[in-house]
């Protein structure tokens, strides 16, 4: 079967009315991944969520994780898991993969004496 989606005339008199419309450019797509891991360990840290852009995922046994689709030059990347802090980077991404592995501190714990 031979699908055919339109073609520009090979002969410039056949249609007069014909304007070649400028194509828009591609929006900016960027991917990103890494693992997210202790600040003072370096240990993976499963279960932490990473977010950009409204989009998030959950990070894997060891630690990683990959956001696809961002269509922003500069984001802000969110990383959380109970027991630590959060932490909250700009990023800037360039077209394509991007690498960055965050590091999240534990949260201190309070300690009350009587």
């Amino acid at each position: 079967m031979v699908l055919s989606l339109g073609c520009i005339p090979s002969n410039p008199d056949a249609d007069d009315n014909y304007v070649a419309a400028p194509l828009e450019p591609a929006p900016h797509v960027a991917h990103l991944r890494g693992r997210v891991r202790d600040f003072n360990t370096g240990a993976p840290i499963a279960g932490a969520r990473v977010e950009a852009e409204g989009l998030f995922v959950v990070t894997s046994t060891d630690g990683a994780y990959a956001i696809g689709g961002l269509r922003v030059l500069i984001t802000t990347l969110m990383t959380t898991k109970d027991g630590y802090d959060t932490l909250r980077v700009q990023l800037a991404l360039p077209r394509g993969d991007s690498q960055f592995d965050p590091r999240i501190r534990v949260t201190p714990t309070l300690v009350q004496t009587r």
